[in-house]
Formats: C-alpha cells, structure tokens, sequence
C-alpha cells in the first residue's frame, strides 16, 4: 500500500493499520505492513508497505507453494 503521513515511519519496521477499502469492503481491517520505502514530500511523507499479516484472508502476502 501507498500512503501519506506528517511523520517518517522507520524503514523495514512492521507496523499495525487499521484501513478501510470503500469500494471493496466497507468494514475497517487491521493489517501489520512493512515499510519498504519513504520519501519526503512538501505535505510530509509518503511511504510505501507491504501486507504481512491480516484479519481479512484476502489481504496478506502471496502464498508460496
């Protein structure tokens, strides 16, 4: 996920965030994602995350078989 936010998170940290997707599913989740990259903007920050843990099943890391 792409986000933007007023402080830096620390890169390769797993955070929790609670999220909403409207157009899928209108009920707030909680995921952990890892910050894999940041950069600072005029507004703050942007970073990116990866899903690795989730209460929705359809939204975490690719399984590896």
């Amino acid at each position: 996920m792409c986000f933007s936010s007023n402080q830096s998170l620390e890169k390769e940290a797993v955070y929790p965030f609670r999220i909403r997707l409207t157009d899928l599913d209108p009920d707030p989740f909680s995921v952990q994602a890892e910050i894999r990259w940041r950069q600072q903007d005029a507004g703050g920050w942007v970073m990116g995350a990866a899903f690795r843990e989730s209460t929705k099943g359809w939204v975490g890391p690719d399984e590896k078989n």
